[in-house]
């Protein structure tokens, strides 16, 4: 996803301008889905704040939201597939 993601006309340049380490980013996405989808606990940030200073727009969260369902639909299982997708929409219904 994030492959897509920094080479996107829409939404890649504010990965390019807001991210400067990608390694932790990396991590911290991973900890973030863990909690969301498995119930681990491992995230304990707060993705709220950082997002919100980044002036996202309605076609940011739609252009995410459609290379996340692609790439969400190549690697897993129908069914997992429908729950990170329909999560991630919640998440983005929750920003705009």
């Amino acid at each position: 996803f994030y492959g897509r993601a920094r080479e996107d006309a829409v939404i890649g340049p504010i990965f390019t301008q807001a991210v400067a380490d990608w390694d932790h980013h990396l991590d911290q996405i991973a900890e973030f889905w863990s909690s969301v989808i498995l119930k681990t606990g491992s995230y304990e940030g707060r993705p709220m704040p950082p997002h919100l200073r980044l002036g996202l727009k309605g076609d940011h969260f739609d252009r995410w939201l459609e290379l996340f369902e692609q790439t969400a639909r190549e690697v897993f299982p129908p069914e997992g597939a429908i729950v990170f997708i329909d999560r991630a929409r919640r998440i983005a219904d929750s920003f705009e």
